[in-house]
């Protein structure tokens, strides 16, 4: 299946990269809506391999800027533990489709209305506690 995201993350993973973004379906006029898993939740996507810790090759996403609009064919989701968004997907498949600008109208619509981040409001997450979480990624304003 067809899936587009809104590139937010492309870092470095055991020297290949990870990406990760919302997921967004396409409306007439060139719009998009974000997906949500429920009311309060956006559904996020980590495309990921086979590999050991599931990067991605450094050479496939290279020239993915944060704000594409990317577009992958999903395989099937596969969840590892508190990494509910992991995603396999057919690596040939990754395109950029368009892009979002970048105003700050646009980005208000993945603030997530969480009042700690990964269920505290400590600056880590305990080892006893991260059972519980249920995602990985997660998108704030900061102030």
């Amino acid at each position: 299946m067809k899936k587009l995201f809104i590139c937010l993350a492309n870092s470095a993973k055991y020297k290949e990269r990870c990406i990760a973004g919302i997921e967004v379906i396409r409306k007439p006029n060139d719009k998009y809506s974000v997906v949500k898993k429920n009311p309060k939740q956006l559904q996020w996507l980590r495309p990921v391999t086979s590999a050991e810790y599931g990067q991605v090759s450094r050479e496939l996403v290279e020239d993915i800027q944060l704000l594409d609009i990317c577009e992958i064919e999903t395989i099937k989701n596969c969840p590892k533990g508190y990494q509910s968004e992991n995603i396999t997907f057919i690596p040939n498949s990754l395109k950029v489709y368009s892009k979002l600008t970048l105003k700050e109208k646009n980005l208000r619509h993945f603030i997530e209305p969480y009042l700690t981040l990964f269920g505290s409001n400590q600056r880590t997450v305990d080892l006893e506690n991260i059972q519980n979480i249920q995602h990985s990624l997660q998108f704030i304003k900061a102030e």
